[in-house]
């Protein structure tokens, strides 16, 4: 029996050894892959140990120690199988926490694949909450641990704009690049998803986009992480350089007429979402709003000076990519134009910031001039950007920390239904 015992044990470790190198995880009976993954290699190093506590019987041991061998001798199978997956294609020796969090690329997201010890470990990480940290930090910090082997030394909360997403830094010693982890909304899973698809797209197309490095859910809030990106948010470099203004307006003129240059990927959004985004005010426009030529084009549609990180003389990064849609590349621009105004017609300004601001705003129509071309429809473009602008701002009113006021809102209207009006004179 003792010998059946110790063939058993063979065979039992050469499965657990074939389990272990594939690349995806049953998940019978719902259960979620995370949990089997936790419950199946306990389960199979238990039965490996009761295997061997059975091989070894012949050999008159005490019950006690016969228990700490078969303990030992799984364990010491157990890292074992866990150095052989350091030679799996995509591991690199030495980055035992890289090779648990096990992140690939795939079509939608990038996924978790099986990793016995490293389950375990993750786990044990999730519960080692950091001293010195908000609670909120301590949970990100554990996240980077489990799903990037980040080896975050201090997590820092980046300050966001109108929107409904919070924002932290990793920052990482030893050379290795930081992290900007992004947590959206519950609920904003499609606005996630889009976000991620249009990155991708972008930095395909040779625009200058963060790296994205992991998509995943926490506390049922998507959460997008992307590298650090390196600059200055644009508004920055104007305050401190405001004879520059025209010229930072043609850097990002010209990186806004790049982003036009990459057809929307597959799966972004119907092709008529944008038209929805500006409301019912433009129900009068809506015919030629919809026979608007290259409405297949990458669309930002938040593309202003806080979300553009730049350089002395060089754009570095587009960040903020939750509006994006597919559509006309002059849209694009328009609504670029019609959140500036706003911001003018909202904050009290001297005139040397209303000069700075015009300034900038004449750079970024010149700059998106040279890479797509003057805008075919200008004043159609126009009312279409306001009313998008109208309708989103129209979500942040009362929001703390909101500079969108009723007053502000009403202003706006106006011009957009002035804008409307001029649209509906050039058609005729």
């Amino acid at each position: 029996m003792a010998t059946l015992a110790a063939l058993a044990a063979v065979a039992w470790m050469g499965l657990i050894f074939a389990l272990s190198s594939r690349g995806t995880i049953p998940e019978p009976f719902g259960l979620g892959a995370e949990l089997v993954a936790i419950g199946g290699h306990l389960t199979a190093y238990a039965v490996l140990a009761i295997l061997l506590w059975w091989a070894i019987a012949p050999l008159e041991f005490s019950a006690s120690r016969r228990v700490a061998l078969a303990l030992s001798g799984a364990v010491i199978y157990g890292l074992s199988d866990e150095w052989h997956q350091s030679f799996d294609p995509g591991s690199t020796p030495g980055r035992a926490r890289a090779r648990c969090v096990g992140v690939r690329p795939r079509d939608r997201c990038y996924r978790r694949l099986p990793r016995a010890w490293c389950r375990t470990h993750r786990v044990a990480v999730a519960l080692n909450l950091r001293e010195g940290l908000g609670e909120m930090e301590q949970r990100i910090a554990a996240w980077a641990d489990q799903y990037l082997g980040a080896g975050s030394d201090e997590i820092v909360p980046v300050a966001a704009g109108l929107g409904d997403t919070d924002l932290w830094r990793v920052r990482r010693a030893g050379g290795a690049g930081d992290l900007l982890v992004r947590r959206f909304a519950a609920g904003a899973d499609a606005m996630a998803r889009r976000e991620l698809l249009a990155m991708r797209a972008a930095r395909t197309g040779g625009v200058p986009v963060p790296e994205v490095l992991a998509f995943d859910v926490l506390d049922e809030r998507p959460v997008l992480v992307t590298a650090w990106c390196d600059g200055v948010p644009a508004i920055e470099a104007l305050e401190s350089s405001p004879g520059d203004a025209y010229r930072i307006g043609t850097l990002l003129g010209e990186a806004l007429g790049r982003i036009h240059l990459v057809a929307a990927p597959d799966g972004l959004a119907p092709a008529d979402a944008w038209i929805a985004r500006g409301g019912l005010a433009l129900a009068p426009l809506r015919a030629r709003l919809e026979s608007v030529p290259n409405a297949g084009r990458l669309l930002h549609l938040d593309f202003h000076p806080h979300n553009v990180l730049i350089t002395a003389d060089k754009v570095e990064g587009v960040i903020d990519w939750a509006n994006t849609l597919p559509g006309p590349p002059h849209m694009d621009l328009a609504r670029s134009a019609a959140v500036l105004r706003s911001a003018i017609a909202g904050m009290e300004m001297p005139k040397e910031r209303l000069d700075l601001m015009r300034r900038f705003g004449d750079g970024v129509a010149e700059g998106h001039a040279r890479v797509a071309g003057p805008d075919p429809h200008p004043a159609l473009s126009a009312a279409w950007g306001m009313a998008m602008t109208v309708n989103d701002l129209a979500g942040h009113l009362g929001k703390p920390g909101s500079w969108v006021t009723p007053a502000l809102l009403d202003t706006l209207r106006h011009e957009r239904d002035t804008l409307i009006a001029a649209a509906l004179t050039e058609a005729r």
